[in-house]
């Protein structure tokens, strides 16, 4: 499979895209494509990613989750790959949102159009899921791929990327009495309670596909309760990364958290966050990552003190309405 990946020149007779029709078939993305997806990965990045593309394998083609990747064909023949994710409430954003995170065109077919009929293709099957918006983050000073978002009609979105360098801004949160321990699948109910309280708004279906992802392997999600006198008072939902958006960094991501009102500002959040860099600093991983609503002021303060600060990505969306 991988020496086929010789067989494209930069002379291959392939025609620009016009009139909104493309040469290119696109297909569903299946676990026979592995080896041809990390070949054309290397062949254009230049390095062999297999861990990762493995692992992406594994959470984006098989079960539970719902496979919205794609291939790019010509001949018979795979040029081109887009690996997309759906989101049902990440970030505590209450709307079911589709993710494009990794995408790779062969060098021979730059510019014709391949990456075009990829993203073009996984619209409409965004659109037919009834997703709202699809978002992507990319480097500020990728000019040549915020130039082919923008051609596409993707703009900055209303979320921030916030990164917090674990190292170099240690946590100075209070110490706080609260009792934290691993989620169990009985407590998803007590979870959901607490997120309704804050968000006025209930999320059992992204919590319970949240947990069946996080018990596959290779199990990089971690869920957490905190409790004060024996009360359940907040949570914190959070997952390993390494790859997508072009980041190779391994790095925490937190997916969602709370704390119940009555319980803010009593060191819920601060002892949440103790227990997840602990599990963190277990795994080596020196770096966390969170998107925050630009106007959600009490939570990107409480970033800033905990030691989140902007990232060098921009967060963009395409939206369907």
């Amino acid at each position: 499979m991988l020496a086929t990946l010789q067989r494209p020149s930069l002379d291959t007779p392939i025609d620009e895209v016009a009139d909104g029709e493309s040469p290119y078939l696109i297909r569903l993305m299946s676990e026979a494509d592995l080896p041809t997806v990390i070949a054309l990965d290397a062949k254009q990045t230049g390095r062999e990613r297999e861990a990762y593309y493995r692992e992406k394998f594994a959470a984006c083609i098989r079960e539970p989750g719902i496979n919205t990747s794609l291939v790019a064909e010509t001949d018979g023949f795979p040029i081109g790959f887009l690996f997309g994710r759906l989101f049902f409430g990440e970030f505590g954003i209450p709307a079911t949102r589709a993710v494009l995170d990794t995408f790779g065109v062969h060098p021979a077919f730059r510019g014709k159009g391949a990456a075009r009929a990829l993203l073009s293709q996984y619209r409409k099957n965004m659109e037919a899921l009834r997703v709202e918006a699809i978002d992507t983050l990319v480097d500020w000073d990728r000019f040549d791929l915020l130039g082919f978002f923008k051609a596409m009609g993707f703009r900055p979105s209303r979320d921030v990327d916030l990164v917090w360098d674990i190292e170099r801004y240690p946590f100075g949160g209070r110490a706080s009495p609260l009792s934290v321990r691993a989620a169990e699948e009985a407590d998803l109910p007590t979870i959901t309670a607490i997120d309704r309280e804050i968000l006025a708004k209930g999320r059992p279906t992204y919590f319970a596909a949240k947990w069946k992802a996080g018990r596959q392997p290779p199990q990089q999600t971690l869920f957490l309760l905190g409790e004060l006198r024996g009360e359940p008072a907040g949570y914190l939902v959070a997952s390993l990364y390494q790859g997508e958006f072009g980041i190779d960094v391994t790095r925490g991501v937190i997916d969602s958290f709370g704390v119940r009102e009555r319980f803010q500002h009593r060191g819920v959040a601060s002892g949440l966050l103790e227990h997840l860099l602990a599990w963190l600093k277990e795994r080596g991983v020196a770096q966390i990552e969170t998107l925050c609503r630009w106007n959600d002021w009490e939570l990107l303060r409480f970033c800033e003190y905990a030691g989140f600060r902007p990232s060098a990505r921009l967060n963009l969306e395409w939206r369907f309405t």
